[in-house]
């Protein structure tokens, strides 16, 4: 049975993302709300759990393809010609990794890896992205925005739900982004023996 105050709960979950920080900068003047779900959607707990132990193996074989300077010219060279962006980009990697000196940086890799859950064939990688972080703060709001609506609305949360949504996985984006990234510049100015204070 259809719950007939959806859309106002629809409207107060959108005022609730744009009053904490769930907003996309659309002109100088205005935002919006990214997308998002009135409630989350299940995975079972081993699955979810499969798909949290691969990410640092797929972590580990992005960063040896990533330091494999030739690889990558022979990967991303073909599209150069039909890409300027690309050809920038290999340009660069270019002068960096095969300049007169070695290349003096720390790699940082802030990746998000975006799974989809099919019934038969289980979850399927459909896409990575390395220094795409953005999302990540907003999949942490929009999972405290689960959390209010299933307070505020609890009857229909549960019917929109379709099932008992009342146990959450936990999701610390916010700080873990910025964990890695106060360690890499920590790394960083170790690396070339910065004495001043970290700056962002």
């Amino acid at each position: 049975m259809a719950y007939r105050n959806t859309e106002k709960a629809k409207n107060e979950a959108v005022e609730w993302a744009l009053t904490h920080g769930m907003a996309i900068k659309q002109t100088s003047d205005s935002a919006r709300h990214p997308a998002f779900t009135l409630t989350p959607t299940a995975i079972a707990r081993p699955r979810f759990e499969k798909l949290k132990s691969s990410v640092p193996l797929l972590a580990k074989l992005i960063h040896a393809a990533s330091e494999d300077a030739v690889f990558i010219q022979e990967a991303i060279a073909p599209i150069t010609s039909g890409d300027i962006f690309f050809k920038a980009l290999l340009q660069m990697h270019s002068e960096i990794h095969h300049g007169s000196e070695p290349a003096r940086r720390v790699p940082l890799l802030i990746m998000r890896s975006d799974f989809m859950d099919d019934e038969t064939l289980g979850p399927k990688l459909v896409e990575f992205n390395g220094i795409a972080a953005g999302m990540g703060p907003f999949g942490q709001r929009i999972h405290e925005l689960h959390r209010y609506l299933s307070v505020q609305w609890p009857t229909p949360y549960k019917e929109w739900a379709g099932f008992d949504a009342d146990d959450f996985v936990e999701n610390l984006a916010l700080g873990r982004l910025a964990e890695g990234i106060e360690q890499a510049a920590r790394q960083i100015k170790n690396q070339f023996g910065d004495e001043g204070a970290r700056r962002f």
